[in-house]
């Protein structure tokens, strides 16, 4: 799934490049899918 970071820079004009870079959505979405998996473990470590 892909998230729209809320660091991303849409009021600059060349923001497009950034969301058209598919190395760009990659790195976001996997920092985010990491993140996910972190919490998605802790919270299975408190039951």
């Amino acid at each position: 799934h892909l998230f729209t970071p809320s660091f991303t820079p849409l009021s600059t004009p060349n923001h497009l490049l950034y969301l058209d870079s598919g190395m760009y959505i990659e790195k976001v979405t996997s920092k985010f899918e990491a993140v996910e998996m972190n919490i998605y473990n802790l919270m299975n470590k408190e039951k």
